[in-house]
């Protein structure tokens, strides 16, 4: 009973893995919410895992406070340096289109600040479409184009960013519906 389901679970790990790979190799990358880091490995350690050939120095010149950390456990960092280290694995793997899952989950919010307008510079000088699933929304919109707004998984909205970020009540009146009358 226990090879069945041995070999079960290996069939359905190869099928998801090779989906993983297919959907990488494409261009496409996420950074959960957890942030995909390992902890008991070093910034360096967690680096190469993501670049097998070649350096990561492009990595390192676009996040350079991650430098010192290089021997460093990735459980020992903080929020913020955890995200950057999430960020620059990702890069290394240069995506077409990054999904980054409650990136704010965590951090404070300097290290929020921090991020974000490397975000924007991920997305304008790499040419890569960042999904930030984001519930603080002036941060989100203070660094995208558009905007999407879901209620229960469904759209309730779209428009420009900067047009959200000056209607606050838009949004609002779309998320918990018009509460008059």
């Amino acid at each position: 009973m226990v090879l069945v389901i041995v070999a079960v679970l290996l069939i359905l790990m190869t099928r998801l893995l090779s989906s993983v790979e297919r959907a990488t190799r494409s261009g496409l990358c996420l950074i959960p919410d957890n942030r995909g880091v390992f902890h008991r490995l070093t910034v360096a350690e967690n680096l190469r895992l993501a670049k097998a050939r070649g350096g990561f120095d492009a990595a390192l010149d676009r996040f350079p406070q991650l430098r010192p950390l290089l021997n460093r456990r990735c459980g020992l960092l903080s929020g913020g340096e955890q995200q950057l280290l999430a960020i620059a694995k990702t890069l290394l793997l240069r995506p077409k289109v990054l999904l980054i899952d409650e990136m704010s989950m965590g951090l404070s919010p300097v290290a929020v600040q921090q991020i974000l307008p490397e975000l924007r510079r991920l997305a304008d000088e790499e040419d890569t479409a960042i999904v930030l699933v984001e519930q603080h929304i002036d941060q989100a919109l203070s660094i995208a184009d558009e905007a999407v707004v879901l209620h229960h998984g469904r759209v309730v909205l779209v428009g420009p960013a900067a047009e959200l970020r000056e209607d606050r009540d838009q949004i609002q009146r779309a998320y918990f519906g018009d509460q008059e009358g």
